[in-house]
Parts: structure tokens; sequence; C-alpha cells
């Protein structure tokens, strides 16, 4: 027996030898999935999906060169596309363990469920879910949020950097228990630390983009104290081919770390492979499409079942639509719509304001006549849409009425509901509302007076070109704390039915065709 423990010792202490002195690591990379289990088809080319992105990652590690694999995901996984809204992102984990993810970093879109449902998620992934910036109120770290995954080699770690979108893009309800840190602090603090473990390699991982300009992730400024305060070796965020071109990209211009990027949406994988004992290092990047891949056919029952629970879901009966309620076609909008009225008067009803004013492309398709499913509101409302309450006087609203008329004949125009108006297309732009047309409440519009406002934070924030109300210096009061979706679809099942309201809120006065 004695003999046995003692080849046992020797066996497990020789495996372990074995593994630490790995030579060749390679890191892959898959950014921002956003929910994307199949992919997506543009000129009957495939792009991205789980079963293109498993078949290219077995095939690499099964070829013998590229030693110990790791497989990152790179935020914004778990919300997105249909399968992961019905299944609130439990399908999403359930692939990412069947492929075996190591680690994956948290994004934004990780919250659109709620707290509560990711800290349930971590429960169910086979990996840790990493962010070395996301603590709690008071600074202390959360049990299924680790700030680094340390590989197997015991010498190389990655650390998560969540990005401010976790605070810009979530509502209060759903980030109430989180504190956001700073990235360039949270990663000196653990980079320092990683050194004293012993750790040779780190490798930084979030969801920027590589770019000179632009309302990043992370802007400029943030790069430079990064890597003036941060001990790591690399860098790896979110950029597509076009900004890795751009010769003025601060990837381009920073030579003290190893910066790499990758596209978004699993259309691409980055890999990274480094030898522990030369520190030679290379990059490449693969495309997900299947021009160069063939989808996992292990992958086809799981899928086949996802897609079956799907529709059990989807198919729940939230109520009865008495009509045939359209909205425009196409991508040019110069009228009211069934539709936006219909839209537009819920949310008002629900904000209780005198106004509420609805980006045209926010809505899709319709309901028809008949039962109204699941799966119709998804339809009508593929994104989620966050209410925000402001206060506008008349003269502000007329603005901008004008600018909906004028430059902005697309999906930004604006449907409405608890205000009546005219306007002529012949006319200049910012000269087509017909002012004393204008009706609110009942009563003409009053220059000074001030309305109370719902509308998208899409449009508050400049969406749509809609840069008015930062250039008037409109104030943000109030968000309400249920997307558009939930209330919605709280509207249908508490009225049972739903039918065509009132259509004449817009008028255009000449037969003008753009």
């Amino acid at each position: 027996m004695k003999k046995f423990i003692f080849l046992l010792i020797v066996t497990l202490i020789f495996l372990s030898c074995s593994k630490a002195g790995s030579e060749k690591y390679t890191l892959l990379t898959v950014n921002s999935m956003n929910g994307q289990i199949f992919p997506k088809v543009k000129n009957n080319i495939k792009f991205g999906g789980f079963s293109l992105l498993s078949s290219n990652v077995k095939k690499i590690r099964s070829d013998k060169i590229n030693g110990e694999v790791i497989l990152l995901g790179n935020s914004n996984f778990i919300y997105g596309e249909v399968e992961t809204y019905f299944t609130s992102g439990k399908a999403v984990i359930d692939l990412m363990n069947e492929i075996g993810f190591n680690c994956m970093v948290i994004g934004h879109r990780e919250f659109y469920f709620g707290f509560d449902v990711l800290e349930s998620l971590s429960k169910r992934a086979k990996f840790p879910f990493i962010s070395a910036n996301i603590v709690k109120k008071d600074s202390s770290r959360f049990d299924f949020i680790k700030p680094y995954y340390i590989m197997p080699d015991n010498k190389t770690a990655i650390i998560g950097i969540s990005s401010l979108k976790v605070i810009k893009a979530n509502l209060e309800k759903d980030i109430s228990e989180i504190l956001l840190l700073d990235p360039s602090e949270s990663l000196a603090k653990y980079s320092k630390l990683l050194r004293k473990k012993g750790i040779n390699k780190i490798i930084a991982v979030g969801d920027f983009m590589c770019v000179a300009e632009g309302d990043k992730s992370l802007k400029n400024y943030q790069f430079s104290e990064i890597i003036e305060n941060s001990d790591i070796d690399v860098l790896i965020g979110t950029s597509n081919e076009k900004d890795r071109m751009d010769t003025n990209c601060i990837c381009n211009t920073i030579k003290s770390i190893k910066l790499l990027s990758s596209d978004i949406d699993g259309n691409e994988m980055l890999l990274y492979s480094y030898n522990l004992k030369t520190g030679i290092e290379e990059s490449q990047i693969f495309k997900i499409n299947s021009n160069n891949s063939e989808p996992d056919k292990e992958l086809s029952r799981t899928l086949h079942e996802l897609n079956e629970l799907v529709k059990e879901t989807a198919g729940q009966v939230l109520g009865i639509s008495e009509d045939e309620i359209s909205h425009l076609e196409g991508n040019l909008f110069n009228r009211e719509s069934y539709l936006g009225d219909l839209i537009s008067d819920i949310i008002r009803e629900y904000t209780n304001t005198d106004i509420m004013l609805l980006n045209s492309g926010k809505v899709r398709n319709g309901f028809s006549k008949g039962p109204i499913t699941l799966m119709d509101l998804y339809n009508i409302l593929p994104y989620e849409g966050t209410v925000v309450k402001v206060s506008m006087t008349g003269k502000q609203l007329l603005r901008v009425l004008e600018s909906s008329c004028a430059l902005k004949m697309s999906k930004s125009f604006l449907q409405v509901s608890g205000i009546k108006f005219k306007f002529d297309l012949s006319k200049n732009i910012y000269k087509r509302v017909l002012a004393e047309s204008v009706i609110i409440g009942g009563e003409k519009l009053q220059p000074e007076k001030k309305y109370s406002v719902s509308l998208t934070k899409y449009i508050f924030d400049g969406g749509d070109q809609y840069s008015e109300f930062s250039d008037m210096g409109i104030e943000l009061e109030m968000v309400f704390q249920k997307q558009m979706r939930e209330i919605i679809k709280q509207y249908i099942q508490s009225n049972k039915t739903i039918r065509i309201h009132e259509n004449s809120r817009i008028t255009e006065i000449n037969d003008y065709k753009l």
C-alpha cells in the first residue's frame, strides 16, 4: 500500500511538472457575440454563431503546434438575439460550456437581464466571470466576479476590464449593487499583486475600441494612463479591420506594450501565442464565416433543442389584437403610423407625461389581427428601449418637430402622442411645421410654457442625429426603470386586447413626394 501511494505521488508530481513546464501557450479571444447563437447571413455567406466558432476552436486545439489553448470571451455575450431573450442568457452559457470557454470578461450587456440573473448564470457557467473594476458599493469584491484568471502555466494571467458602458447603458435597478472603479487604477492594483505572485506575463482584456477619435469605451488619455500606471504586457480590445488600418489609430503609436484587437459579433477570433522561454509572440486573426469553416455537427442536437424551446416559449399568448396595426415599410418615413400611434400612446400613459416622442426606427413590423405572442412583441421591439422624462418649452418642442420634418425624413421621423400638428414638405427645411397648428392637450402651443415629455433615451442622448436636446441644454429629469418592451407587454396583458388608435395627429398638408 505504501509503495502504491509513493508511486501515485511521484506520478502526480511528474504530471504537475510537465504541465507547469509547457512552453507554448495560445490565447483565443472572441469579442462581444451579443447573444448571436446562430450565424447571420449576408450575400449567401454565414458570419459568426457558435457552430462556426466551435469548428475553428476545435481545429486550433487539435493542432499540436499551438500548445495549451485558452479560450476567452471578451464582453457582451449573454444578451442580444431572440434565443438569449427567451432563455434569459442560459442558452449562451450552455454553449460556452460545451465549447469549453476558460473565462469571460463582463461587459455592459451582461446586466441587461438584471444583476440577480447574472449571478445565477455564473453558477451555471463552468468558467469564471472576470472584471477587475466591478466591486460592491463598499469596494469589497463579489464572490462570483473574479478580478483575473490565472492560466494553467501559473505564469500568465488575464485581467478583465469592464467599460464605462456598464454604468451608461444600464438601468439603475440592474446595477444598483455595483461600483465601477477606474480601469487604470484597477489594472495597476492587480498587475502589481500578480507580479508578487510570480506571474511573468499579464494580459489585460476589455471592451474598448482601438481608434484614434470618437466616443469609445476607453478614451486616448485612458490608454495613456493604463500604459503609464499598469505593469501589463498585452492589451486586447475590440476593433474592426477598418479601424485597425487607420494610421492615426493609437494602436499604431504605442510601442511599450502589445496592443491587439479583433471585430465583434463573433465575426473574428484573435489568436495570440507565445513561448514562455523565448518570449517570442505572434498574433493572427481568423475570420469566422462559412467561406472558411464548416459548422460543428456535434452542436446540431443542442441547437435543435434550443430552437424547440424558443418556439414553445415564444408562442405564449399575451392578448388579442382586434385590428391589423401596421408600421411604415422600408427606411423612408414621413408620416405617422398605426403602430407608432399605439406604442407612443402606451408609453405616454405609463409615464404620465404631456407628450411622448418616438423615433420611427425604434419599432418594427406591426401587429397582425388575432392572438399576440411573445415572439410578436419581440419582433416589434427587437432591441430594448430605455424611456426618460424631460421638461421642454413650447419653443423647444417646435425646434425638435422641425428637425423631425427637415433633415431626418427616415427612421428618425418622430411618432408622437399628446400632440397634433401640420407640416409642409414643400417649404424650406426648419420652416415646415405650421406653429399655429400645434395642439397639445386640446390647447394651442404656448412658446414659453413648460411641457413634460417622455422619449427614448437613445434620441435624448443624440441618437439619430438629435443633437437638439444637448444643444438646448435640456436636462434629464427621470429614467424609467422598465424597458419599453416590458411596458408594452404589461399593457397588453392588463387590457387583454389592443386596437388601432386615433390616426390624425400628424398631417402633411401638400401632396409632396420625396
